[in-house]
Order: structure tokens, then sequence, then C-alpha cells
């Protein structure tokens, strides 16, 4: 019997080819029930498109239209790369990223008010792109180009890995227009660029799991488990025969047989997504996030951190004393990410209950759990963020907290930020995290003296109390100085500072 050696499907391209079927039925399951898009979160499929060369897209694996509530339309062109290599030396990826810039300067078919961009990716199997999506992320976190050159620039912002890949998207975009372009000239272009990163035809097949659960949800078949493979696999077949003739699918020239077994996602979903937002909004509302009223303290390298962290952790603790500022940071990396990612928050209390579905019973969102993982089902990432955890530990019953937990660790696209106060960040880490949930913890330091010196200038009557030495220590808490602040209005006290 003879050694033969026999090259793996990944090695010679058919792994790949048979990734990008898989990315296109995922994107046809959405349009079967009118599911809601990644990245274009507002929107419902409503037209997806197969090898989009012919009608003039660079970025041509896919095209998704959507359509928002209000009627609008949104696009979101892809490319599909098993593996990706961000360097200006690799060939497919100078080809990709051209492609992609070339689209994002064609007016007639992108608007860059509107429409998207996507990388798609295989899940787990780049580590390199922890950092491309870091540096994705921090260009649409910053204010304006200034402001995003300057993050580059500062320690601390970024890793200097994802600073070297920006180094490199300017050497292959420089390339197509014959000169060097400058970060500010890439920066409104990293902003509508997204890594949508999907473990589809691969062991773990959590993608194909989550889809296989909104196709379960949406057929009432006895048998709805069978049904739902069925329909995944007709969706592959129609994938299948679909790429090579560049097909253009829109609800009804799908199969009748597919369209009958599903139900569309409706009223009772939107109302779901609806409640818990407007849950969340009371919940940040009350996070104080001024000092003296109307001025913001931007802390931006720590927000930044928060949003780098929930890159490479799935759950992230805000650490610090009463007072300093930990909530305001979570805040502001809720506020960047729901840009582009649903993103819902809570208080610790509201899972002081037996039970996931009783918490969400009990705040009128008209969902169970399951229900919520349905909906939610094409989204590689979900945002949940949890106020004031160390209160759970006062209460008797936290049932639905360790819930929450076990759903995490079965579902990795649900990412969650704890704010805890620093007494309690060890024991919510031995009594709650385990092995099974990648987590890290982040610091919030006291104010330092630029950050006081910043706020000096733009509240010159804090100048008698930042300049004693005694004073200007314990002032260090923003809630503190807050307090001194609205207390400097009162010269009796002014005159207790002398």
């Amino acid at each position: 019997m003879s050694n033969r050696v026999v090259s793996s499907s990944a090695s010679t391209g058919g792994a790949g080819t048979f990734f990008e079927q898989h990315v296109g039925a995922y994107w046809l399951a959405q349009l079967l029930v009118r599911g809601i898009s990644p990245i274009l979160h507002d929107c419902i499929v409503t037209e997806v498109n197969l090898q989009t060369s012919h009608i003039g897209w660079k970025t041509d694996d896919f095209l998704i239209i959507g359509e928002s509530g209000s009627g609008g339309q949104r696009k979101l062109a892809g490319q599909v790369k098993r593996t990706f290599t961000v360097s200006a030396t690799d060939a497919d990826c100078s080809k990709t990223v051209q492609a992609f810039w070339q689209d994002f300067h064609n007016a007639d078919l992108f608007s860059s008010s509107s429409d998207r961009l996507a990388l798609v990716t295989l899940r787990g199997t780049n580590t390199l792109l922890e950092h491309f999506s870091g540096l994705l992320d921090c260009s649409r976190a910053a204010h304006d180009s200034n402001d995003f050159e300057h993050r580059l620039a500062t320690t601390g912002f970024l890793s200097s890995k994802a600073v070297s890949y920006c180094d490199q998207l300017r050497l292959i975009i420089g390339e197509v227009e014959g000169k060097d372009v400058t970060v500010a000239e890439i920066w409104p272009f990293l902003r509508v660029l997204h890594v949508l990163s999907l473990d589809l035809n691969s062991a773990t097949g959590q993608t194909e799991a989550a889809i296989k659960t909104l196709l379960i949800y949406t057929n009432g078949e006895p048998n709805a488990i069978d049904v739902a493979q069925n329909s995944w696999n007709a969706l592959l077949a129609l994938v299948g025969n679909g790429m090579p003739h560049a097909k253009c699918f829109q609800h009804e020239d799908l199969p009748q047989a597919l369209r009958q077994r599903h139900i569309l996602l409706g009223g009772t979903e939107q109302r779901a997504l609806r409640a818990l937002h407007e849950h969340s909004e009371p919940i940040l509302r009350g996070i104080h996030s001024t000092i003296g009223g109307d001025l913001h303290l931007q802390r931006d390298v720590l927000v930044q951190q928060v949003i780098n962290e929930l890159e490479s952790s799935q759950l992230v603790l805000i650490s610090g004393p009463a007072g300093c500022g930990k909530s305001n940071v979570a805040k502001d990396a809720v506020s960047i990410l729901s840009a582009d990612y649903f993103a819902f928050s809570f208080c610790a209390e509201e899972f002081a209950q037996p039970h996931f579905d009783t918490t969400l019973q009990s705040n009128q969102i008209p969902v169970n759990e399951a229900t919520l993982r349905a909906i939610l089902a094409g989204h590689d990432r979900k945002i949940l963020l949890i106020e004031g955890v160390e209160r759970l530990f006062e209460r008797s019953t936290r049932d639905a907290f360790a819930d929450l937990l076990t759903l995490a660790a079965d579902d990795k696209t649900l990412h969650i930020i704890l704010t805890v106060r620093d007494y309690s960040t060890e024991l919510v880490r031995s009594w709650f995290l385990d092995d099974n949930i990648e987590h890290s913890v982040i610091i919030v330091p006291q104010l330092k003296d630029d950050e006081l010196e910043e706020i000096e200038a733009a509240k010159p009557e804090l100048s008698l109390p930042l300049g004693n030495p005694a004073l200007r220590r314990i002032l260090r808490n923003p809630y503190i100085l807050d307090k001194a602040l609205e207390n400097s209005e009162k010269p009796y006290l002014i005159d207790n500072f002398k």
C-alpha cells in the first residue's frame, strides 16, 4: 500500500469555497425570515446578491440590501475570506483592501453616510483580526480625523500591532492613489469597514447553530429541528447553484416550499427589541456623566481600553472605588458600540430573580431567553451592560445572573460589561466567573493631573481648592470633584478652602 499524500481542502482552496457558500446561506436564512441584519442592525434583510462584479462592485462576494423601519435602504457589500493577513506584501490583502477603497469612493454605488463594507472571515482562524477589529473600532470611537491621529500616536490607546495595520493599509491605498496617504485621509474609510467573524463550516459551528435556532423559531412544525436542518440544506443548495450565475434573491425568489415553511419575523420581535432599548435608556441616563452639570470628562484611553478588551475577552469588569467614574466609562463605551451592535443595559438588582426569563418579564420585555437568542441569531456581537454587580451579594436570589452567564458561555457572541466596586471585584470573579468565559479587569484610576488641568481650565472656580495639595488629592475622585463644584458657588465654603 503506497503512502500517498493527499492535500487538505483548505490548502487547495476548497475550504474557502465551502465557507463562502455557507456565508451565502447565512444571508439567505435571514432573507427567508426577514431577519435583522448584522452591521446594518436597524434594517431587515430584503435582498441578497451573490458575485456582484457584473453590476460594478469591486467588493464582489455579496451585496446585502436592508430596509430600515422608516423605509430607507442601506447596503452592505462584503468580501469573504476564510483566512486573512493584514499586510501590504500579501497580494490577497492588497486586492481586497483596494477593492473596498474603490467602492468607498464610488458615489454611484456607495454612500458613506448609510452603507457599509464588510470583511467576513472564519472566527478563530486568525488572531491578527483581533487587532484589525480594534483598529476599526478605534476609528469609530474617534471624534474626528485629528482625534484618530492622536489616538494612534498615543501610547495606551491601541496595540502596536493595530497601529502597524493602519500603516499597512496606508501603503496599500497609496498604491491605488499613486501617492502617500495620511491617517486622516483613510479615517472616514475605516469607519465604514467592519469585520464580521463567523465560524461557519467549521468544527465549532456556533453560527450555524444560531441560524438553525432562528429557523426553528420561525417554523411551527412538531419536528422543528429536522425542518430547520432541511431548510439550511436547501439554502446551501440555492447558494451553490446561485454563485456561478451571480444570482440576486429577494424573498419571493426563494422556493415556495421554504417560504411556506417559515414565518416572517414581525411585530412581536420588533416590540421586544424596542422594549429592551427603552428599558436601557433610563439606566444610561441615570449614570451621572458630567462635572458641574455640563462638563463631560472624556476618559478616552479607558473607554478605548474597554472596547479593545471586548475584542479578546467576552466579559469585562470595570472596577474602581465609589465615585471614580467607572459607570461613566462603561456608558461611553456602550454609546460608541451601540452605533454598530445591539447594546442593552440592566441594573444588577434586576437579576435577583429565579430565572433570566423572569428578569425579562418583570421589565415588560415580551420575549423569553430562547426567543431573544433566535431574534439576534445572525449577529456576531451583542453588548450587555450590567451596572453595580456587587449589589447582587445583598440579595438571596441571583439565579437569573447565573442563567445569563450560562447563556454567555454557550453563546460567544454575547459580550458583557460589568461595573463593580473595587472591594467586590475578586468576590465577583470567584463566585460567578469560571474558565468558560474569558474575562478581563480594567481598573479605573483616580483623575490624573492633566485631567484636573482640563477641568480647571473649563471650571476656573475650582482653581482655589485644586491649588491646595491636600484638597487636590481628595478631588481626584470625579464624584467629590462634582460636589466641590456645586459648593464652589457658596462663599462660606470657598472661605474654608483658604
